[in-house]
């Protein structure tokens, strides 16, 4: 995946709609720099996109068909690459301000979930809150701000009420990072209580 999948020999694109493919050639290289493969050449331009991906969904509100799990996929990226690689500062700020406006356009309370794209606003999809609740718990365990545990927990738990696990492409969503959600949450509360 890090040397030969579709968009591994441009490292995705600066364009929001590539916010996907970007986010998972940054994971794939950071696995492969992991395993011993030398650092990829594009990785700090992907990041770099990735960060442009959020400021083209909450800053310069660009897109009006966005979807919050494509900006979950973006934030594991980042928070792996800050954890791996280097604690670049935009990252916390750049998750943090998304997760506000994530909530603030995207949660379906009804539905305890965020709706697939923000195109239609009103109906949540449940499944694949788990692709966006980590990023709560992380930004709690960084700063100590409740909000974010408080919010985080009502994501998680609607991904776990509305899990959908027999088909495999949902089970992986399902489980793809949700274990860091626990352990970051776990850890905030040790820090901050």
């Amino acid at each position: 995946m890090a040397k030969t999948s579709k968009y591994a020999s441009v490292g995705g694109g600066p364009d929001e709609v590539l916010s996907r493919e970007t986010a998972y050639c940054i994971n794939a290289w950071l696995v492969a720099e992991t395993l011993g493969e030398p650092r990829n050449q594009k990785l700090r331009q992907s990041v770099d996109w990735a960060l442009g991906h959020i400021d083209q969904w909450f800053v310069q509100n660009s897109s009006d068909n966005w979807a919050p799990f494509m900006f979950g996929l973006t934030c594991e990226a980042l928070i792996s690459y800050y954890h791996q690689i280097e604690e670049d500062p935009r990252i916390p700020v750049a998750i943090r301000m998304g997760l506000d406006a994530t909530w603030d356009r995207a949660w379906v309370e009804k539905d305890e979930a965020f709706c697939y794209r923000a195109g239609n606003p009103v109906e949540g999809t449940g499944t694949l809150s788990p692709l966006v609740a980590p990023a709560f718990a992380w930004v709690y365990l960084k700063t100590g701000d409740t909000l974010y545990r408080d919010r985080g927990d009502m994501v998680f738990a609607g991904g776990v009420k509305c899990a959908w696990l027999e088909g495999g492409k949902q089970y992986s969503q399902s489980y793809r990072w949700s274990f860091d959600y626990v352990k970051w949450r776990l850890q905030a509360e040790q820090m901050w209580e």
